[in-house]
């Protein structure tokens, strides 16, 4: 089973795919929590719950062994750089599901041995980079380069326009409004 995002940027969504996929506990590896210095905090419940969380990613870490890979590529070196370091404060078991690459996503290819999996991606939609008209072509573009090299996966746009979604190609199965902000 592969993921791939060919837009990553800082590498956000993989990042996030491989600990939800894993079952790694949000704010697992913070060391302060403000409730902490609460009165009625109980730590031996705490600790108990933080080994819990431990045990249940491992487990992840052991079930997805050799059975997920992540690929995460985009075409400024800074950003992949970016993606990489940040990938590297994870714990070492799970940066091995990584592979971050600088490429442009037309180039992308599935994972080694993936025959399906996610293609998600979250392209310039005009709000901090590029503008509708310029975006368009690269929007028609997005739905040709998966249709060409990830036959059986499922593919995920992520836009802040959803005129320029349209432009993808593809016929979806479900459409979902998710906000950023105001977005």
């Amino acid at each position: 089973v592969g993921l791939a995002d060919p837009f990553s940027g800082y590498g956000t969504l993989p990042v996030e795919a491989a600990l939800m996929a894993l079952g790694f506990a949000p704010t697992l590896m913070r060391d302060y929590f403000g409730f902490k210095g609460w009165l009625k905090h109980q730590p031996d419940i705490w600790q108990r719950l933080c080994r819990e969380a431990d045990t249940r990613w491992r487990a992840g870490v052991e079930r997805w062994k050799g059975k997920l890979m992540i690929h995460s590529s985009d075409i400024e070196a800074r950003a992949s750089g970016a993606a990489n370091r940040n990938a590297e404060s994870l714990p070492p078991e799970i940066q091995s599901y990584f592979r971050w690459r600088t490429r442009d996503f037309k180039n992308a290819v599935p994972p080694e041995g993936a025959t399906k999996g996610l293609w998600i991606a979250n392209p310039p939609y005009g709000e901090r980079m590029g503008e509708f008209d310029e975006l368009v072509p690269l929007y028609g573009e997005i739905g040709d380069s998966w249709k060409k090299a990830f036959k059986g996966w499922r593919c995920a746009v992520f836009t802040g326009e959803p005129e320029l979604g349209k432009r993808v190609g593809l016929k979806p199965d479900k459409k979902i409004t998710l906000f950023n902000g105001p977005i």
